[in-house]
């Protein structure tokens, strides 16, 4: 074999070891727009679990201003949090899984801090959150709506 002949399969072989890193990469990038895609159509669902539990929590407050959050929303709120996941049962197919729940914050410093209190009178609460989670396949998607709330 000659100095020519050894130089060109040289040559060749990182011609293709090139070839097979550019077509890895383009591999790898699918992949990730693949799973984005996923989470981007699962969305509007996890949104929209968010947005109801909302809702509800927000028709449930409603004229309720003495009473603790226990009393409200009974056998529902565990450690000041709401399961509101039973709202949507009947809407999802059974292959989904999904979950929501409410969070009532309070002014704790320069933030907001979870109550996690069921006997925290409602007048305390100075913002409600809800966070919706959506699950098709093996992705899980969470959204989350928050609002002020003020009972005056």
């Amino acid at each position: 074999m000659t100095n020519k002949e050894g130089s060109g399969l040289i040559l060749a072989i990182m011609i293709v070891l090139n070839a097979l890193l550019i077509i890895s990469s383009i591999g790898a990038v699918a992949v990730i727009q693949k799973k984005a895609a996923s989470k981007q159509k699962n969305a509007p669902t996890a949104y929209q679990i968010a947005d109801g539990g909302l809702e509800w929590t927000l028709n449930k407050v409603k004229g309720q201003a003495l009473f603790t959050l226990g009393a409200i929303f009974g056998d529902k709120i565990h450690q000041g949090i709401v399961d509101c996941s039973f709202l949507f049962s009947n809407n999802l197919k059974s292959n989904s899984d999904f979950s929501c729940r409410v969070y009532f914050l309070r002014q704790s410093g320069p933030g907001h801090e979870i109550i996690n209190v069921n006997n925290t009178q409602l007048s305390e609460v100075e913002k409600i959150r809800a966070i919706g989670e959506y699950k098709k396949g093996n992705d899980w998607t969470r959204r989350g709506v928050e609002v002020n709330f003020s009972i005056n």
